[in-house]
């Protein structure tokens, strides 16, 4: 569109108008490929289970060290050093085989055959955790007369550094 306009010098000026676009559309094909972007990315989530791994413990030569074994069959049988035993035991054996040797470090590798169901490793790894606890309840009784919830964050330290217990997991492959 032209439009004329008289100057004070009476002279003429052309001036044309600038088109106006259409941002409408524009706002649509943002809108587009925002569902787009939202539809085709994909957002990760972490699954799984949250495990604390071991820190290291460097030990001189002349200390002794426990390893109790736990492996469990495909057949879903728990045998803690070659001894079969139930999974409502498992916390108890393991915590009395950590009493009866008094070493300074203690492991416990469990072996899983590939077959295990999820469910059944889960509960065999949280009742060897828990022997750590049946554990360390023991070593306070017999130092300090109280449960170990009930020490002090010190003491409590003092114990699980004394202490250290460790789990490792394994797979057994057939």
């Amino acid at each position: 569109m032209t439009t004329f306009v008289d100057g004070p010098n009476s002279s003429i000026i052309y001036m044309k108008s600038v088109q106006e676009v259409n941002t409408g559309s524009m706002a649509d094909i943002a809108f587009l490929l925002l569902i787009f972007f939202l539809v085709t990315t994909s957002i990760d989530m972490d699954y799984g289970i949250t495990s604390n791994i071991s820190k290291p413990f460097e030990m001189p030569d002349s200390i002794s060290v426990v390893q109790s074994t736990l492996l469990i069959n495909q057949s879903g049988k728990l045998l803690l050093n070659d001894k079969h035993v139930t999974i409502n035991a498992l916390r108890y054996e393991l915590a009395e085989n950590f009493e009866t040797k008094k070493s300074i470090k203690n492991v416990i590798v469990v072996k899983s055959d590939r077959d295990v169901s999820y469910e059944y490793f889960i509960g065999a790894l949280n009742e060897s955790k828990r022997a750590f606890k049946v554990y360390y309840n023991l070593l306070s009784q017999d130092k300090y007369g109280s449960e170990y919830a009930s020490l002090s964050d010190s003491l409590q330290l003092r114990i699980s550094k004394l202490h250290p217990v460790a789990l490792v997991e394994d797979v057994v492959t057939n």
